[in-house]
């Protein structure tokens, strides 16, 4: 409901107490609004700006744990004379890669135990044992599973018991087309290599006693079978077996891949680093930390109009500690042990005179190719990744990434500066509070001020009115 100025309606006085009680109140009023609003508009904008200050240094943690650990390190230039019989790869771990090259040859491939039932079913549905029923043991690296047979399994319902036994041994039922009456076989195989050998035998219900006519399986060739085995591979004059045909131990930081047998002739394997590999993981590393240098010059220098960073965090020392903590990083020594490449500066990370990072590709690929192992020693301290939560040393891309971290976390330098300008916050949304109490408070105590004055106003009036007419009916 509108506000209705009651005295001035009824035409007892002339003085508008509404518009002047208004007046009074926006003069008290406007100046300390005005402060209260500017203190909020720069808590505001410091708030939102180290949230943009947040995201920054966690893109730099992110691409200085990128160059920071050893497996991203690892960027190879891998070959083989013989794809045909061996690949190579770049392995999981934090293993340096022994760059080199190696001569191969295979003599055999591991392979896993394939066991043929013989004979095999009519159909998929055959019945297993109709006469009795039985209990198969498999046993495969000392563990055995039981696997029930009634006397109505069928040859698929075997075939995923043996599946679900839960052991790593798998059951396939193939119809082989074969011409005969019995063409279904079942196939149980299990893991590569010789240690992965494992035993079928069929039981009596009891369990103990073995079983009269248990179905038969086959690990011959001729029936379709094989007995495990491990991969045999010479490896520059040097004899190696292993039970998988994916070799991660003969060489640092590299699998070996075998696809078949070869003794006829050598592979030749190569392996060398690749440091034009590494340039865009720099690259994004220079730009992130240039990124952090350039919010900073700009948050704490001049006021720029129409620019919301310039100057929001002006005189605050807390945010210049920041920047020093990073650059502090980026010009301390590498650690020990990383030989020719003591510093950022040898890979061609400099600040020039301006406190821009400068990142020249040619010289970090050229240093990187002529000492890998001294590059990654520096850059990572051998670290699988940065020591992001105990802080030990990482090299130099993973110790930004440590500093990086700190400066986020709960005690960290930015998580105190945000908590204090939202400390700064809370005071004004007080001040607001009180000021608008204040004003409410005035404003009723000039509305009832004025509201007096109109009244003694209005009696003035009526009192002239009464004298004049008394004068005016004298004069007649």
């Amino acid at each position: 409901m509108a506000e209705t100025n009651i005295i001035k309606s009824l035409g007892a006085a002339d003085l508008d107490t509404k518009e002047l009680t208004t007046n009074l109140v926006k003069a008290i009023k406007e100046p300390r609004q005005k402060l209260i609003d500017l203190e909020k508009k720069k808590a505001d904008v410091a708030i939102s700006n180290l949230s943009l200050l947040k995201n920054a240094l966690s893109t730099l943690k992110s691409a200085a744990t990128e160059i920071g650990s050893v497996s991203k390190l690892n960027k190879l230039s891998l070959t083989s004379s013989d794809t045909s019989t061996a690949t190579l790869s770049s392995a999981d771990g934090g293993a340096i890669a022994l760059a080199g090259n190696y001569s191969l040859t295979v003599s055999q491939l591991a392979r896993p135990q394939r066991s043929v039932s013989d004979p095999g079913y009519a159909n998929s549905t055959s019945v297993i044992s109709s006469s009795e029923a039985l209990k198969l043991n498999l046993t495969l690296a000392g563990t055995t599973k039981t696997v029930d047979i009634s006397t109505t399994t069928t040859a698929s319902g075997l075939v995923s018991a043996i599946n679900s036994a839960g052991l790593d041994i798998s059951a396939r039922l193939i119809n082989t087309n074969d011409g005969s009456a019995s063409p279904y076989k079942i196939v149980v195989q299990g893991p590569e290599g010789a240690s992965n050998a494992f035993t079928m035998t069929f039981y009596k219900s009891d369990g103990t006693t073995p079983a009269t006519s248990p179905p038969t399986f086959s690990t011959a060739a001729e029936k379709g079978g094989q007995t495990s085995a491990d991969s045999d591979i010479t490896l520059n004059g040097l004899r190696l077996k292993r039970s998988s045909n994916t070799i991660t131990d003969a060489i640092n930081g590299v699998s070996i891949n075998l696809l078949k047998t070869n003794t006829t002739t050598t592979t030749n394997l190569n392996v060398a680093f690749d440091g034009s590999a590494l340039v865009t993981g720099v690259s994004n590393f220079v730009e992130s930390v240039n990124l952090i240098n350039d919010f900073i010059k700009r948050a704490t220098g001049p006021k720029v109009e129409n620019d919301d960073i310039a100057g929001s965090l002006q005189g605050d020392a807390t945010i210049k500690t920041i920047r020093s903590t990073i650059r502090s990083k980026l010009i301390a020594a590498a650690p020990a042990g990383s030989g020719n490449v003591p510093a950022w500066s040898a890979l061609g990370v400099v600040f020039n005179r301006e406190g821009v990072l400068e990142f020249d590709q040619d010289k970090f690929t050229k240093k990187f190719n002529a000492n890998p192992e001294d590059a990654i020693t520096a850059i990572s301290n051998n670290a699988s990744s940065p020591y992001i939560y105990s802080g030990s040393p990482s090299g130099l891309a993973g110790d930004v990434a440590v500093a990086a971290h700190r400066l986020l976390g709960v005690a960290g330098a930015v998580t105190q500066l945000e908590d204090s300008y939202q400390s700064k916050l809370t005071a004004v949304e007080k001040k607001q509070t009180k000021l608008d109490s204040y004003i409410e408070r005035v404003n009723a105590q000039y509305e009832k001020q004025f509201s007096a004055l109109s009244s003694i106003l209005s009696e003035f009036k009526a009192t002239s009115n009464r004298l004049t007419q008394t004068f005016e009916r004298n004069n007649k």
